[in-house]
């Protein structure tokens, strides 16, 4: 017998409740306190990260074997197989980039290493299964997965998968973690007309990060914040010297203020939308581009995922950058429910960002509201 909608979602909830009290019932109580923290900070839990930073809760480095395993079957009760994977192939990537940094990349905080694939942090937040909500988060370097939780209604925004190296060799193979990402949307552009591409194409120059970033909440006029706002904790006299740096950084790939403002988060999205293209061969691309980001989802979840076919007609495909492989650029697609953004720009365009939110569900805003007027 097929399983209903409602009853994969409930599957899927019921298999990360389990996976979550596993691990908090397998913490001494000193762990706990720092791995489970209330579900009513809002404040922390929507605090997020991409970048080697402490990104909150309790460290993989901070647990025995049996204890990181049940981190990790969390972790998996939250992901497809294919998004697992790649998840576990971007933390090895801290060995890889170590190596081509020659074992000298030093940080701020002093970790011992820099580069250290247990440094990948997780939170539960609240008692997992409450109806009165729950969530977990799962961050480090190039990861950030986000939960929210109320009864059997589930949010997951926003989802982050970057990769640095994007490209390495293993034998006589290229491996790219993000393969689908990279050339998909690549694929997209190539498809559009010359007349479609003059209106996607917003800047000749791609800038030096995603323009939302992991700020809590994003809306119209964000651009790339400070760096040291992508990290926690950075004293304030480190503020300029980053920033100046960024600077440097912002002028090699051509940025200017008129190209950031033209590259600036609308309220009205801009570039082609997906209506312009209907009938064409780049529609069809634009949904796979939009649904690849649902296909990291659990498939309980990715069914109830707002993108679909009919959503992308609103949808806009926005491009930044050089059009050529191997060279700096950004994209993203915007739209009523749908924000993604894409950069590879650092390390020689070999530094992937990706990032799925949703405007109005992120942190599950939109689901903790409805739940609580229910309440009441």
């Amino acid at each position: 017998m097929a399983v209903s909608p409602a009853g994969a979602t409930s599957q899927a909830v019921e298999e990360m409740a389990a996976a979550a009290h596993a691990l908090l019932d397998g913490l001494s109580a000193e762990q706990r306190t720092i791995a489970n923290l209330p579900f009513e900070d809002e404040g922390e839990r929507t605090t997020w990260f991409y970048t080697p930073t402490d990104h909150g809760g309790l460290s993989l480095r901070d647990m025995d074997g049996p204890q990181q395993r049940r981190a990790f079957a969390l972790l998996h009760s939250g992901l497809s197989e294919s998004a697992y994977n790649t998840a576990c192939t971007i933390i090895g990537l801290e060995n890889v980039l170590d190596g081509r940094e020659g074992f000298t990349a030093a940080f701020l905080h002093d970790r011992g290493r820099a580069r250290d694939p247990n440094f990948y942090y997780l939170t539960v937040f609240g008692d997992p299964g409450a109806s009165s909500g729950w969530g977990w988060r799962f961050g480090g370097h190039h990861i950030s997965v986000n939960y929210t939780i109320a009864g059997n209604d589930v949010r997951y925004q926003p989802l982050f998968f970057g990769a640095n190296p994007a490209s390495y060799p293993v034998g006589r193979q290229l491996m790219r973690p993000l393969a689908d990402e990279m050339d998909l949307g690549r694929s997209l552009l190539n498809a559009l007309s010359g007349e479609q591409r003059k209106v996607a194409i917003l800047s000749p120059a791609a800038p030096e990060d995603m323009v939302t970033a992991n700020r809590p909440r994003f809306g119209a006029g964000n651009r790339p914040p400070p760096q040291w706002q992508l990290m926690r904790g950075i004293p304030e006299e480190l503020h300029r010297p980053m920033v100046a740096r960024i600077a440097r950084f912002a002028e090699h790939l051509g940025m200017t203020e008129e190209l950031y403002e033209a590259l600036a988060l609308p309220a009205r999205p801009r570039g082609i939308s997906g209506r312009d293209l209907t009938g064409s061969p780049a529609a069809g691309v634009l949904q796979d581009l939009a649904t690849l980001f649902s296909r990291r989802l659990p498939p309980q979840l990715a069914e109830s995922s707002p993108v679909t076919a009919d959503s992308l007609a609103d949808v806009h495909f926005a491009w930044a950058g050089s059009t050529e492989p191997g060279e700096p650029h950004y994209w993203r697609l915007q739209g009523p429910r749908l924000l993604i953004e894409y950069d590879c720009v650092q390390d020689g365009a070999n530094h992937v960002h990706t990032v799925w939110r949703d405007p109005v569900a992120d942190f599950g805003r939109d689901l903790l509201g409805e739940h609580y007027a229910a309440a009441h």
